[in-house]
């Protein structure tokens, strides 16, 4: 596959005539560039046993974020279907009256800090003593509504209480505090929009009152992409946030800092080319626009493509091929150049959720990494619009494929003196190998005597990439099916499960 994405530190001056024009002029910007690969996600607390090895800070600077999904209940060992998920924060998860203990989860907050991370606490799901008629939903956990708003008010108000006390309000105060998982998918919460309005209600009153209003960072994570059945729309939840009155009694106005959402493609090629991006999370955010929620910060809690091209789930949703690339690196710019701050991933390396711990032995930065790795250069650089034009009047940017996708972000940091371009040609199609030539245009500098230095960084088959050779590899000692029995072969966490595969690689 012929896939290419650069990131160009220098200045193109002049152009001739090309497929593609791509145009840039610093006489104008838009926004600063925000960390958009900030957040990592985690299934489970438990994955946080223990601090990262030092340097993995270093090593992978644009992480900030650790999400942690379910981190405040929905399951107990003991309890039918839980199997060994151990969320709920009692001393006696079937009797609550005998007290709460904090500790399991604060462990692996403290894990977080020292590590030098800032916490995402995803509330949720309800401890199953908290809830009348608990039951298994669809991803494992407690699906029911609390029996009773005030007592779990309390226990999410306990739970704020007792991070102060271990961290200090000053630590506490960067967290982010979610309510809940995909609020609006029945496969996590059974509820109506107005049910769910009033465990968003009461869960920030609980955690207002246990670190004051001013030292909350509260939002939610919905899921556009879930339709049909009892799913109901999310701009309800905006709505609701717009309206300002709080089913918590004496909560005043609804407050809400940030909105998340989830974002899939289902397979490499469907459709490929993102472009349901801003029909759905681009939708999401131009309505809370709509409503006057100017201030809101937009994020993407999960998602990119869901399954491998042999429709088996992908561990990290993303693939270990050069595709992955040349897609982020298009992710990337609908990102920033519409008004979303980040996106949580599931791994930094082929180690996946253990990505932070192995990275010093045991894994290989993949594609989506660097990817990463090299737009987080843009950080804090002001955002310039882009002209892209193709000069074939309608014909393929590719010679030979219609749907090419040949364009760049482009940045300027007056204090660096420098403009960087990222530019990228990606094809919705996996098997994909042409090629496609472009022109980039960077105008409006001043003139200097300067000597113009350019830098060029690079990802494609052949350059930061290891996948083709992992994959002749695999092929040549009949591997495949040592890989993650039950996850596609694709994927780009990439485990060895099968003794024979391991003792090839050991």
């Amino acid at each position: 596959m012929t896939t290419h994405v650069l990131l160009l530190i220098l200045i193109f001056a002049g152009c001739a005539e090309s497929d593609v024009l791509i145009s840039a002029n610093l006489s104008s910007f838009l926004v600063p560039v925000p960390n958009a690969w900030s957040s990592f996600t985690f299934w489970s607390p438990e994955t946080w046993q223990s601090p990262v090895p030092p340097g993995t800070r270093e090593r992978y600077p644009y992480v900030e974020f650790i999400e942690l999904f379910t981190a405040t209940g929905g399951c107990y060992p003991a309890f039918p279907g839980c199997g060994s998920n151990d969320l709920d924060l009692f001393v006696d998860p079937t009797d609550p009256s005998k007290g709460y203990n904090f500790t399991r989860l604060l462990d692996a907050v403290s894990s977080i800090v020292e590590s030098g991370f800032t916490p995402y606490l995803v509330t949720g799901n309800i401890p199953m003593a908290l809830s009348s008629g608990p039951f298994i939903d669809g991803f494992g956990f407690n699906g029911a509504l609390p029996s009773n708003y005030s007592a779990y008010a309390d226990y999410i108000t306990g739970l704020a209480e007792a991070a102060v006390a271990r961290f200090s309000i000053e630590t506490v105060r960067s967290f982010r505090w979610g309510v809940f998982t995909e609020f609006n998918n029945q496969d996590w919460l059974k509820a109506t929009a107005d049910q769910y309005f009033a465990v968003y209600d009461w869960t920030v009153c609980a955690l207002q009152r246990a670190l004051g209003a001013e030292n909350v960072i509260v939002g939610a994570h919905a899921c556009t992409q879930c339709r049909g059945g009892a799913n109901w729309d999310p701009r309800l939840l905006l709505d609701h946030v717009h309206t300002g009155v709080s089913q918590c009694p004496g909560a005043g106005g609804v407050q809400m800092n940030f909105l998340a959402d989830s974002f899939y493609e289902d397979l490499p090629g469907l459709p490929g080319d993102l472009s349901w991006f801003l029909s759905e999370v681009g939708a999401l955010r131009q309505y809370a626009l709509s409503l006057g929620l100017n201030d809101l910060v937009f994020g993407i809690d999960e998602g990119r493509i869901l399954s491998g091209s042999d429709k088996l789930p992908l561990t990290t949703r993303a693939v270990g091929t050069t595709y992955q690339a040349s897609f982020d690196a298009l992710f990337f710019k609908l990102m920033v150049y519409n008004g979303i701050s980040w996106y949580s991933r599931w791994g930094t390396n082929t180690a996946g959720q253990q990505s932070l711990w192995a990275w010093p032995d045991a894994a290989v930065d993949n594609v989506a990494s660097n990817v990463a790795q090299l737009s987080y250069r843009m950080l804090g650089d002001m955002l310039v619009p882009v002209t892209n034009v193709s000069t074939l009047s309608g014909k393929a940017f590719a010679s030979d494929q219609p749907t090419s996708i040949v364009d760049a972000a482009v940045s300027y940091s007056a204090a660096a003196k420098t403009v960087r371009v990222l530019v990228f040609h990606h094809h919705p199609s996996p098997n994909f190998t042409g090629t496609a030539d472009a022109d980039i245009q960077v105008c409006g500098l001043a003139q200097t005597a300067d000597t113009v230095v350019g830098v060029l960084w690079q990802i494609d088959d052949d350059h930061a990439q290891f996948w083709n050779v992992w994959w002749q590899d695999m092929l040549a000692n009949n591997l495949t099916a040592s890989v993650n029995p039950g996850w596609s072969i694709y994927s780009d966490g990439i485990g060895i499960d099968d003794p024979t595969g391991q003792a090839y690689f050991l």
